[in-house]
Formats: C-alpha cells, sequence, structure tokens
C-alpha cells in the first residue's frame, strides 16, 4: 500500500488521493490543484501542498499531522484541529483568521503575508 506520495512540480490541477487511507506523506506542492481533499488519510503525517491554487483546505479529519505546508496558495478558509500538529507554515495566503486552539503542540508557525487581525497563539 502507497505510504509516500511525491508529485511535486507538476501541472496537476486536481489530485485523489481518497483510496489511499495508509498515506503518511504527501508532497503536491508547485502545480495548479484547486481542491485536495485529504479526509480519507487519517494515518497522514506530513502534508506540502504549498504552491498551488487553493482556496480552502480542511485536514480537521487527519489527527496523526504533524507537519502542515500550505503556504502560497489563495487561502481563505483553513480548518484545523490537529492535536499532534507541531510545524505550521501557511503564509502567503489570504487568511484573515487563524484557529489554533486544536493544535496545543505547535511548536513553529509561520503566517506572513495573510490578512489576519489577531491571533491567539
Amino acid at each position: 500500500m502507497l505510504q509516500t506520495l511525491d508529485c511535486t512540480k507538476n501541472k496537476l490541477t486536481d489530485l485523489d488521493v481518497s483510496q489511499n487511507k495508509l498515506l503518511t506523506e504527501i508532497k503536491c506542492r508547485k502545480n495548479q490543484i484547486t481542491n485536495l481533499d485529504v479526509s480519507n488519510n487519517p494515518q497522514l503525517e506530513e502534508l506540502d501542498c504549498a504552491e498551488n491554487q487553493m482556496w480552502a483546505l480542511v485536514v480537521s479529519e487527519n489527527p496523526a499531522l504533524t507537519r502542515l505546508y500550505c503556504g502560497e496558495n489563495h487561502l481563505t478558509d483553513l480548518m484545523l484541529n490537529n492535536p499532534e500538529l507541531t510545524t505550521l507554515f501557511c503564509n502567503t495566503n489570504q487568511l484573515t483568521t487563524l484557529d489554533l486552539s486544536g493544535s496545543p503542540n505547535l511548536e513553529t508557525l509561520g503566517c506572513y503575508s495573510n490578512k489576519i487581525a489577531a491571533l491567539d497563539v
């Protein structure tokens, strides 16, 4: 079963990982992906989907997630609830809010170049 997927630097507009429930790592940086559904990937520990065309990202169904890189998209909505998350880079998006309350183990945060007016860390 597939555990690691690296499809970085392609011209992908869509990526369907719903049938790969054992994935622990997805790297799809530098594509043209507009929507990424990782709700069927509960084992996911690292997601690098930076430099795509996404407006929303939901990772609240990924309890094992420790590292998330989703910068340089168009994100206006980022839904987190990841108790194991230690690293988050969501820089250069359109975020106005960022709720980190479900990620108590966060050690590294990069959220620059957004529209966030207040941040509770």
